[in-house]
């Protein structure tokens, strides 16, 4: 009796039911490990082969933990999911997820991160949790619990999608990504005593999908795709973005995770002390990351594999220009109708392997840098005409740290062309039609005069209009455009809210379309102000009393815009033509719209807009083509129903990779850079001239003006070193926040965040 007795006792029976559910255990990782077995495999250029399942390819390790942790992880509402695809910013984005968690929890994540790998601190499910048999109890953890993954999101375990946990997805440009990789997988064949495995070989696999956890379209479709149906679930982070602004990125992650900085933690440089701590150069110089190891999976892993400089464009050492215009054309492709276009693609002119060679993408990132327009003759002394202003080309212009200045190789000037409808120029209108163009003007004017209006900045004041606020001359030009405006299917429009990168768009645009165009050495750009290559329709085209014949212009025609797009002339969208809106965080926005607009103060003698008077009209939306928010949502919800149409880019993405974001310009403007370009350095000479040093130096710049409706503004205003996160030396805490919140109330549920 004893020995029944014994024989059931809670611990032999919690012992038996342990055996039982190990062996459990144990037959579920052999099964899956038969059906993994039996998948089509591939050479994956390491050591063993890879498999593919469920549409990607993976180790039999990392194919066999996700179907584990499909069949056993349970997520919580309160759980964290870091998820990219391999070398894609994942060791980066675990250090900051879990030091941004933890700050004033208790955990020391200092001294975490000093003492373990952020692979130890933010485990993957695939290759961490789920291996070597092992099915471990996760409810005792604490929340939030953080755990990272490679799987892509059609096969994450389903409670992660039905519990409603936040995932924080990383993504990189496809050929730096894949360059990365290939470093990767050449360490551990060093390692292993095997021969490097051939760039060529690598990519050509790559290109076919056959990569861990590829194909690598399809993975970052996935998680774009689910974050734009969730975007307060699922955060979708592109690497470049990280490098260029840690500080601003870091604070958007802090409020999607539900933990926002605190004023007194700005103050006191917690953010700053997290992004120096997470750098990948402090990070790879800590002990346990110079000579420590990992098991992930069957591999042991050095720490120091992780720890590569991620630099943007490193693709450029390594890829010959046939490897990245094939990688380019997939992409394009792959993404076509997404909203994950870039620029040259959306605007229909690739650069051809010719123009790559011949270095014609970087000779237009320095035509349109924005020093080099700024130091123009045109930019620096010339005016343009804005409806009712007259402002200094210069004002377009504000430096920042890009190429020097260099002679452009285009020459046809659309600025002659606008410049010949011109008043002077119109003599051969009739009389009576000249009457009825009057009278139109006349007639809108007195209808905007009614308007509710409120004092602006200027001294003039501002009328609500469509519910958005503007000037006099530009919302009777608006009207006028209404009415008049006739666009084509070729037509290029170039939109903007005041302050977002309009100037070097412009000379973009204008650049990449119109180069080849030869009939001398001097560039349009450093006799006109870009605002006269490509003029407003607002406050150029359709302003005193002009209803110019836009018929005699050859396509493709180049306009541009400030009006929202719910006031856009019908024509507009109609015929569908293209229509690049370039947008920016909204508080380096208003801070370089407060400049702006306290330069022509000074020049009209006023006393400077305070920053307090001016920060509380813009968050009433009384800002000029406001409300901000407003007029970024009316671009965005068009680009997303019409994305080969309407182009949607970020001035920080511009700013972050202009030679990316210029390569896909050409390739949706149709004119693809030839060979011969390329080896000619005209991308080169492009770049450095559009740089808004180049720019704002060209004497056209310093001393110009320009024509906006009644205002003569100096060329040089335009211009100013466009920084980004320069908002932080003027707004207080207590604005930002106002700003931040203001920003994340308004784009709720919309898939677009700053």
């Amino acid at each position: 009796m004893a020995d029944a007795s014994k024989s059931l006792s809670p611990s032999r029976i919690k012992e038996e039911e342990e055996k039982e559910e190990e062996e459990v255990q144990r037959r579920t990782y052999q099964h899956f490990t038969q059906l993994v077995s039996a998948l089509p495999s591939a050479e994956a250029g390491i050591i063993d082969p890879i498999h593919c399942y469920n549409g990607w390819y993976g180790f039999p390790m990392a194919i066999i933990g996700t179907m584990v942790a499909q069949k056993y992880f349970k997520a919580r509402p309160s759980d964290v999911l870091v998820a990219s695809i391999p070398k894609s910013g994942t060791t980066w984005m675990k250090a900051l997820v879990f030091s941004t968690i933890h700050r004033g929890s208790g955990v020391d994540y200092r001294h975490a991160l000093e003492s373990c790998n952020p692979h130890e601190c933010i485990p993957f499910l695939e290759v961490q949790i789920y291996t070597n048999n092992r099915v471990p109890d996760l409810s005792k953890l604490p929340p939030p619990r953080l755990f990272s993954t490679h799987i892509p999101f059609h096969s994450l375990p389903a409670s992660v999608v039905d519990s409603g946990c936040r995932v924080v997805y990383v993504g990189r440009n496809p050929e730096d990504h894949f360059i990365s990789l290939w470093h990767f997988n050449n360490r551990f064949r060093t390692k292993a005593n095997l021969e490097p495995w051939p760039l060529e070989k690598a990519f050509d696999n790559f290109c076919k999908g056959i990569s861990f956890f590829g194909p690598f379209w399809d993975h970052v479709l996935g998680y774009w795709k689910a974050h734009l149906e969730r975007p307060k679930k699922i955060l979708f982070l592109k690497y470049e973005e990280l490098l260029q602004d840690a500080v601003g990125q870091l604070k958007r992650l802090a409020e999607f995770l539900g933990c926002p900085f605190s004023e007194d933690e700005e103050k006191e440089g917690v953010i700053d002390g997290i992004v120096r701590l997470c750098a990948m150069d402090s990070l790879s110089n800590l002990e346990v990351n110079r000579s420590g190891t990992m098991d992930l999976g069957d591999w042991t892993v050095d720490n120091s594999f992780l720890f590569r400089r991620g630099v943007v464009g490193d693709w450029l050492n390594h890829l010959t220009p046939e490897m990245a215009d094939r990688l380019d054309e997939m992409t394009k492709e792959k993404f076509a109708g997404t909203g994950l276009m870039l620029l040259a693609e959306f605007l229909g002119c690739p650069f051809s392997e010719d123009e790559k060679k011949n270095g014609v993408i970087d000779g237009i990132l320095r035509l349109c840098a924005m020093e080099s327009l700024g130091n123009l003759e045109v930019n620096s002394s010339g005016t343009t005409d804005f409806g009712d202003w007259t402002v200094d080309n210069s004002f377009f212009f504000r430096c920042g740290n890009w190429y020097i200045s260099l002679s452009g190789l285009i020459t046809f000037s659309m600025a002659d062309a606008y410049r010949s409808l011109a008043p002077s120029r119109l003599e051969e209108e009739e009389e009576e039609e000249e009457g009825v163009h009057h009278q139109t003007y006349q007639h809108y004017t007195q209808l905007v005069s009614a308007l509710p209006s409120v004092d602006s900045s200027t001294g003039k004041p501002i009328y609500c209009y469509g519910g958005w606020y503007g000037l006099l001359s530009g919302i009777v030009g608006t009207m006028v455009a209404q009415k008049y405006f006739k666009a084509r299917p070729t037509d290029v429009l170039v939109a903007t809210i005041p302050k977002s990168g309009t100037t070097w768009m412009k000379a973009l645009v204008f650049s990449t379309i119109n180069r080849g165009s030869c009939v001398d050495s001097r560039h349009a750009l450093e006799s006109c102000n870009p605002h006269e290559c490509i003029p407003f329709l607002e406050v150029q085209i359709y302003t005193d009393n002009r209803v110019p014949d836009l018929s005699k212009l050859p396509p493709p025609r180049l306009f541009a815009t400030h009006i929202p797009f719910q006031s856009l002339p019908a024509s507009v969208t109609e015929p569908g033509c293209r229509v690049v809106y370039v947008c920016r965080n909204p508080k380096d926005n208003f801070i370089s719209l407060w400049h702006f607009t306290n330069r022509v103060r000074a020049k009209a003698n006023l006393e400077p807009w305070t920053l307090e008077k001016a920060f509380d009209n813009f968050c009433k939306g009384l800002s000029f083509f406001g409300p901000y928010w407003d007029h970024m949502l009316g671009y965005w919800k068009a680009h997303l129903e019409r994305p080969k149409k309407i182009f949607f880019v970020k001035y920080e993405e511009l700013w972050q990779d202009t030679v990316g974001q210029l390569k896909r310009l050409a390739e949706f403007l149709g004119c693809p850079f030839s060979e011969d370009e390329e080896k000619e350095g005209v991308i080169d000479g492009i770049v450095r001239l559009c740089a808004m040093e180049s720019l704002s130096n060209l004497e056209v710049n310093r001393r110009g003006t320009t024509e906006l409706g009644y205002w003569t503004v100096d060329n040089s205003a335009f211009f100013r070193r466009g920084v980004v996160g320069d908002w932080l030396n003027h707004l207080t805490p207590e604005m930002a926040d106002r700003l931040d919140e203001m920003t994340k109330e308004k784009f709720a549920g919309s898939g677009l965040m700053f």
